[in-house]
């Protein structure tokens, strides 16, 4: 009696198969990835706002306390010292901006009660390493500050472009959320607000 063999032909995967196969799992990861950088800068972006916007607040009382004196400040980092701007906001070795630590913003300005009456605050902020700002942070920023001119008695916000005005928002006014974004997404872009209490 004769003995037969049978033999099961096992396929595996082509390389153009394999190749698909890690195209597919590669965008999945790719979209993961991205989902999760858009959803991390929009949590520090919140983070910023709230303790720039917190700390603008103590700047804009400290100026329109008369009770304090009269003195000028001219160096963002004496800021942080009284307590106006909190510790984790990293000073600047020999320089007289403060970093805050959420992203990376360079500020600076100044805070002046002088002897006239005439009390001022301003602040100006670029991006990361003196680059970019990133655009919907700018947008963001720009209407908290914007806000903020409801306590004062003149206020002005702007996104400045090369030492240009680009955006220019008065108090009383409007902001033109249409060129707001357009300057916003202007390379080397950065802000500048004023708050006067006269």
């Amino acid at each position: 009696m004769a003995l037969s063999t049978k033999y099961t032909s096992l396929r595996g995967f082509s390389l153009i198969e394999a190749a698909i196969v890690l195209g597919v799992v590669g965008l999945v990861i790719g979209g993961i990835w991205i989902a999760a950088e858009t959803v991390m800068t929009r949590v520090k972006t919140s983070q910023y706002l709230s303790h720039a916007g917190a700390a603008a607040r103590k700047a804009i009382s400290a100026m329109q306390d008369n009770s304090a004196g009269h003195y000028t400040v001219g160096d963002f980092r004496d800021l942080r010292n009284m307590g106006i701007y909190d510790s984790s906001w990293t000073p600047a070795a020999g320089d007289t901006y403060i970093t805050d630590p959420y992203l990376g913003f360079n500020h600076y300005g100044y805070l002046y009660r002088p002897p006239n009456g005439q009390n001022e605050f301003n602040i100006e902020f670029y991006g990361n390493n003196w680059n970019d700002l990133p655009r919907q942070a700018c947008i963001d920023a720009v209407k908290m500050y914007w806000d903020l001119g409801n306590s004062v008695q003149w206020a002005r916000v702007r996104v400045m472009i090369g030492g240009y005005q680009s955006i220019r928002t008065a108090g009383s006014g409007t902001l033109d959320l249409d060129a707001l974004a357009s300057a916003c997404a202007t390379p080397y872009a950065y802000i500048d607000a004023t708050y006067r209490d006269y």
